[in-house]
């Protein structure tokens, strides 16, 4: 299931559209994809897919679901500069 949820989550954000309510189905795509990650105990992989969804659409950045997320993630790997540096983001 893991897989497939994944899958189906990583299709979404290959559309280039991010107008209307697509660019707000991606944001809910990668934090599925986050969350998935992180059940999944892959924090590291949950990093690098926001990290890459914020590369492609700088706009998913004001996200606080998205921040929370990354900060949560830094936490489980125990990277404290960036948990300090997304902290700060967030706040």
């Amino acid at each position: 299931i893991y897989k497939a949820a994944y899958k189906a989550y990583s299709e979404v954000l290959e559309f280039e559209n991010t107008e209307g309510n697509l660019g707000d189905l991606r944001r809910k795509a990668i934090s599925q994809i986050a969350r998935l990650c992180v059940e999944n105990d892959e924090p590291e992989k949950a990093i690098t897919a926001v990290n890459a969804a914020f590369e492609k659409d700088p706009a998913l950045k004001d996200s606080p679901r998205l921040n929370s997320i990354l900060l949560d993630c830094y936490y489980r790997v125990g990277d404290n500069n960036a948990v300090i540096k997304q902290a700060e983001e967030i706040i």
